[in-house]
């Protein structure tokens, strides 16, 4: 299923980074792309298609994808995605919006959650590490030999052997198949405290308890060794192919 615009004209767009992950049991691509254009235009996000047929960008709107929420397969694909939210008062914990597409015999399950930014606990944080060697299983990548990727960063410890679930995990690196990060994304819903400040400045109004929290955890995980994507499958996790 392909997004087609009819409308232009549109500044042309030229490809500079596209990761793919096969669908198990399908015949079905999810493409992850990075285009840019004339005038500082960018174009990014995810397309869902089958293997037969060209990525073209000029072709593609992207679908409203942030994050999978689980392992895509060849019958359905669940997928979340976060926006800002209008109200900050009315924020709720529910989606705001669910939809349904079918490509062939794949369901295709888009659910939009509000999300705020910061002043949080827990928070939406990026971390780094760095690890010696990997362990790849059906469902779940595992790191060993993990450290805090610089002494003084506030990141919490990691445990020798962490894992994490396929679905959000990218394999950044150039296209001749060097890695040289693993991205990976976790998105959560949970409750906690939040800080309310006075519109327009940092002076705090009040903390609320109990408060709803929809964000994601993004983690950066280096090789101390070299690495390359023929290393792992091509299920669960996204390899850059241009």
């Amino acid at each position: 299923m392909l997004f087609y615009s009819c409308n232009g004209p549109y500044p042309s767009f030229e490809v500079d980074e596209l990761y793919v992950q096969k669908v198990k049991g399908s015949s079905l691509y999810i493409y992850d792309y990075y285009a840019s254009g004339g005038f500082d235009a960018v174009k990014q996000g995810f397309s869902i298609q089958d293997s037969s047929e060209k990525f073209e960008i000029s072709k593609v709107e992207g679908l409203p994808i942030s994050n999978f929420a689980d392992i895509p397969n060849a019958d359905v694909i669940n997928t979340v995605h976060t926006v800002y939210p209008e109200d900050r008062e009315s924020f709720t914990i529910n989606p705001i919006q669910e939809q349904t597409l079918n490509i062939g015999t794949t369901q295709i399950n888009m659910t939009v959650y509000e999300a705020l930014p910061g002043n949080t606990t827990p928070h939406c944080n990026l971390m780094e590490y760095k690890f010696n060697s990997f362990k790849e299983t059906p469902d779940s990548l595992f790191f060993y030999g993990v450290e805090k990727d610089w002494d003084a960063s506030s990141d919490p410890e990691l445990p020798d052997g962490v894992g994490f679930k396929k679905g959000n995990i990218k394999l950044v690196g150039t296209a001749d198949g060097i890695v040289g990060r693993i991205v990976i994304e976790e998105f959560f819903i949970t409750t906690g405290e939040r800080k309310i400040y006075k519109y327009g400045s940092r002076v705090l109004d009040r903390i609320e308890s109990n408060s709803p929290i929809i964000c994601t955890d993004t983690f950066y995980f280096n090789p101390k060794n070299e690495l390359f994507r023929n290393e792992f499958s091509d299920y669960g996790l996204f390899k850059r192919i241009k």
